[in-house]
């Protein structure tokens, strides 16, 4: 078996079933919760109907970068990344190697709305009480923060070639415009048709609305609105932009068209329920989600 192919891991307690996400803390929450008394079950014979499923969930170009970084170190390759330009370059537009970064969407298709998503932040201690409670509702168990060993989660040296490895996959992916292109191309087209009169010319692409009589881009720029693009005008001339925050990632607006994309209407769904400042887990659209209300 390749190495991260391994089958989707979970666990069960009762009609509750974790599904080990890769990257996501897994190793942390895995090995916590089998210590707790969970036990392992097959992901195939989970009863969509009437468990409980739920996973952690983190910034899916993040886990990009952490994940092909992850292969990169098993495979012995970190050192040969590093230092060759050609192979950096040739994995700058890829999306997965292994299930380390393989998309949400991808490892789970028509289920990825069946899950219950935990996003998890850069604190650990908010991350256990947030999956906690939940747990604490849905298990009729009573955990506090000291039934969890910390000694449990790891993470890499900030100075560990692996590390560099994500930091150059991050570099590189952020320097590649194909997918910005393409993502911007989607934005347009979703605007466009949904606006346009029967007598205005098509515009499949993003560069087909400089060529739009001026009049039509005039009223597009000022009358309607979309949330992933923003339009400047310069010199009396309209510039079309994709918006800085049209999408809630860290660190670029750029996605891969069919894969990442789904990726991350899941995890602005997500971020959206949990109120992405606050992490409120006594919201009344989280309780509404897990059937608490």
């Amino acid at each position: 078996m390749t190495p991260g192919q391994e089958p989707i891991g979970a666990l069960r307690n009762g009609s509750a079933v974790y599904v080990r996400v890769l990257k996501c803390a897994s190793t942390f929450f895995n090995d916590n919760l089998l210590a707790q008394g969970w036990e392992l079950t097959d992901y195939y014979k989970i009863d969509w109907n009437n468990d409980f499923v739920f996973a952690h969930i983190i910034d899916p170009v993040v886990r990009r970068h952490k994940g092909l970084a992850e292969y990169i170190h098993m495979c012995g390759l970190t050192q040969l990344y590093l230092t060759n330009t050609k192979l950096q370059n040739l994995l700058t537009s890829c999306v997965f190697l292994d299930r380390h970064s393989m998309p949400y969407s991808t490892l789970f298709n028509d289920r990825l709305y069946d899950i219950f998503w935990i996003p998890l932040t850069h604190d650990y201690e908010k991350n256990i009480m947030t999956t906690q409670e939940i747990l604490n509702k849905k298990c009729q168990t009573n955990l506090t923060l000291a039934d969890w060993d910390l000694d449990l989660s790891h993470c890499t040296d900030s100075g560990s070639d692996k590390k560099l490895v994500e930091i150059q996959l991050q570099k590189q992916w952020e320097s590649n415009t194909y997918y910005s292109e393409k993502y911007q191309d989607h934005l347009w087209a979703e605007l466009y048709d949904a606006i346009r009169d029967s007598h205005w010319p098509d515009a499949p692409l993003a560069k087909d609305f400089y060529n739009l009589p001026q009049h039509i881009q005039h009223e597009i720029a000022t009358l309607h609105q979309s949330i992933g693009l923003k339009f400047i005008i310069q010199n009396n001339v309209w510039e079309l932009h994709t918006a800085p925050d049209s999408i809630k990632t860290n660190q670029i607006t750029a996605a891969h068209y069919n894969m990442l994309q789904k990726d991350i209407n899941l995890y602005n769904h997500v971020l959206e329920i949990f109120d992405q400042t606050t992490y409120d887990i006594s919201a009344t659209k989280i309780q509404q989600s897990i059937g608490l209300s």
